[in-house]
């Protein structure tokens, strides 16, 4: 009869009391219903051990430790019932916020496709736990990192951030991250929708700052320099794959289909990469209807280092070519071979044994300014 009583008394100090705790709870919650998420929000509260009734807040989860059994959660609304000795047989709690956390992540030296660094990348990153699986993934977590779990979700969304900000920015030219804006490339498909496995997703973003490097007019002037020492002619069409694929400035290209083949020669402030350049390949081998097309991409500053390289590109014994001469003002450019010449020579003097192939040397002497490029044998001995 005794323990009936006390039943009946402990059951009903425990319902005001959880009453009471819940009234607490929502009026903590309808004074912060106005408040918008901010930089300060927590992901997860402290460990705590549980020595008093306490009910679960709106926009939260708590992970209940009951010695060795497997953490469970709380929804909502619920109540947490510490056990009748807590100090000796404790139950800890672990609450989680599943509003929206607001994270900044820094991301230093960024490296540009076209060799430009980024001394710094500023992000505000908005996530909060996946609603998918009730939070089931939260308790889970929580089983391996137990109070280490906000430090290791928000090393996850640090890492991957950096991971697919570092990519964009690497796939992508400095010019064409100022003219779309870092944050329209992002959000079109490099930042990452949900984060630690399906933990976390994102609610939205902003970027807060990019340190753009200083103009580099030092090296624009050294471009216009050499474009100004070399005169090379420049094909609209062709200038025009080339600025859509690949990601050097051009000083000339020109291109020629004959004999049976196609070549086109582009001469660039720096070679591009080789995924750049099969791409550009690929696009001329359709505007040509050449799937074998020659794509000459050579990066050279002078009449000689492009002689030099396309004769390398081209020739099947590059080791023949012996010099370079320019005769008169951009008259002739006279290409000086080791072979004899033979006795039955061309008036533009080209040895037996022809450079390349016939649309390799169409294409070079419609991209050279001067009015004659002579291919001439000498005699070594």
């Amino acid at each position: 009869m005794f323990s009936k009583l006390w039943a009946s008394l402990h059951n009903r100090v425990v319902s005001a009391q959880a009453r009471a705790v819940r009234q607490r709870a929502r009026t903590a919650s309808e004074r912060a219903a106005s408040t918008k998420p901010t930089l300060g929000t927590k992901l997860t509260g402290t460990m705590t051990r549980l020595d008093r009734l306490a009910a679960v807040w709106p926009d939260t989860v708590v992970v209940v430790f009951d010695g060795d059994k497997p953490p469970e959660l709380r929804h909502p609304g619920e109540i947490v019932i510490p056990r009748p000795f807590p100090w000796r047989d404790p139950v800890f709690v672990l609450p989680v916020s599943t509003g929206i956390v607001t994270l900044d992540v820094i991301i230093t030296d960024a490296i540009t496709f076209d060799g430009h660094k980024l001394d710094r990348v500023g992000l505000r990153v908005q996530v909060r736990l996946s609603q998918t699986d009730k939070y089931e993934m939260v308790a889970t977590l929580a089983a391996e990192f137990r109070d280490g779990l906000a430090a290791f979700l928000l090393r996850r969304v640090q890492s991957e951030v950096t991971a697919e900000v570092e990519a964009a920015i690497r796939l992508n030219r400095l010019a064409d991250l100022q003219r779309q804006t870092l944050e329209a490339v992002l959000a079109d498909r490099w930042l990452p929708k949900a984060f630690a496995g399906g933990a976390l997703t994102r609610e939205g973003f902003d970027v807060l700052e990019v340190g753009w490097p200083e103009p580099e007019e030092t090296a624009e002037s050294a471009v216009e320099t050499v474009r100004s020492a070399m005169h090379l002619s420049v094909d609209a069409r062709l200038q025009h794959v080339w600025k859509r694929f690949a990601q050097s400035d051009l000083y000339g290209i020109a291109g020629a289909q004959i004999g049976g083949g196609s070549t086109v020669i582009a001469v660039s402030v720096r070679q591009p990469g080789e995924f750049q350049t099969a791409r550009v390949r690929e696009e001329y081998a359709n505007m040509y209807a050449d799937p074998r097309v020659t794509l000459v991409a050579v990066a050279a500053d002078s009449y000689q280092g492009l002689i030099r390289e396309w004769f390398r590109q081209v020739d099947d014994s590059p080791g023949r070519l012996v010099s370079v001469e320019s005769v008169g003002d951009e008259e002739a450019l006279r290409i000086n071979i080791n072979e004899p010449a033979p006795a039955d020579a061309s008036p533009m003097g080209e040895p037996a044994n022809e450079v390349g192939t016939e649309s390799a040397r169409a294409a070079l002497r419609r991209l050279l300014p001067h009015r004659r490029v002579e291919f001439v044998g000498t005699d070594s001995t």
